[in-house]
C-alpha cells in the first residue's frame, strides 16, 4: 500500500507540473477566474473522465487496502454546483484468511465548487450502493453515506484533473465463522472507509 500511495502523489506532482508548464504556455484559461465563455461551456454541460486512487477499508472489516478504479459522469449546473454519477471498482483479499472479494460502488454526488483563477476547491457530498463479491464469506450490498474534499485544476478549455479525499460511511455485514448463517445479519456493523482519487476529467 505504500507503494500505491507513493505512485498516487507521483502522479499528482507530475501532472499539476504538467498543468504548469501548459499555463506558462498560454494554454490555461485566464488567471481572472472562471469563464462560461472561455471555456465554451454553460449550464447542463457535461465531464467525463476515469479515477484511480487507492481505498481505506475500515479495520473492522478485515480486508486489505487496495487500488481502486473507477469513471465519473458530472453535469454542470451552474458556475458552482454539479451533479456527479460514479462507478468504481475495489479487488482485495482479507487478512488472515487470504479469501478474495470485489466491492463495486455506485455512488450518486453533489459538488459545490469555487473558481480561484484555474484551480477549483469543492467539496462533495452523497449516497452510494455498495456491493461486495466474496469469494468464499456470503455476500453485502447495501448504502453509503460519502463526504470529500477536491482540489481541481485546469489544463486547457476542456481537460481538468482533480485530486480528491473521500470518507465513507457504510452498513457492513461482517461474517462470523461462529455463527450459524441464519444469525449472521447480527454481525452488520456501521463501518467508516477512506479512499484518495487522481482523476482527469473531459468537459464537453
Amino acid at each position: 500500500m505504500k507503494f500505491v500511495l507513493s505512485l498516487f502523489l507521483a502522479a499528482t506532482l507530475l501532472i499539476f507540473a504538467s498543468a504548469s508548464t501548459v499555463a506558462a504556455s498560454g494554454g490555461v484559461m485566464s488567471p481572472s477566474g472562471f469563464s462560461e465563455e472561455d471555456h465554451g461551456r454553460g449550464p447542463w454541460s457535461l465531464e467525463f473522465g476515469p479515477l484511480i486512487g487507492s481505498y481505506h477499508f475500515d479495520a473492522l472489516s478485515y480486508f486489505k487496502d487496495a487500488p481502486l478504479f473507477g469513471a465519473r459522469l458530472g453535469v454542470r449546473r451552474s458556475e458552482h454546483f454539479q451533479i456527479e454519477a460514479e462507478f468504481t471498482e475495489v479487488y482485495t483479499n482479507r487478512h488472515v484468511t487470504g479469501n478474495s472479494a470485489r466491492q463495486v460502488s455506485i455512488a450518486l454526488h453533489g459538488r459545490g465548487m469555487k473558481w480561484v483563477g484555474s484551480w477549483q476547491p469543492s467539496i462533495m457530498g452523497g449516497i452510494a450502493f455498495v456491493g461486495l463479491d466474496d469469494s468464499e464469506d456470503p455476500d453485502s450490498f447495501g448504502e453509503a453515506w460519502d463526504l470529500g474534499l477536491g482540489l481541481g485544476r485546469h489544463l486547457n478549455h476542456h481537460w481538468m484533473v482533480r485530486v480528491e479525499w473521500m470518507l465513507r460511511y457504510q452498513r457492513f455485514s461482517l461474517f462470523d465463522p461462529n455463527l450459524p448463517p441464519e444469525s449472521q445479519d447480527e454481525r452488520v456493523r456501521g463501518t467508516w472507509a477512506h479512499s484518495f482519487l487522481l482523476g482527469a476529467h473531459y468537459g464537453f
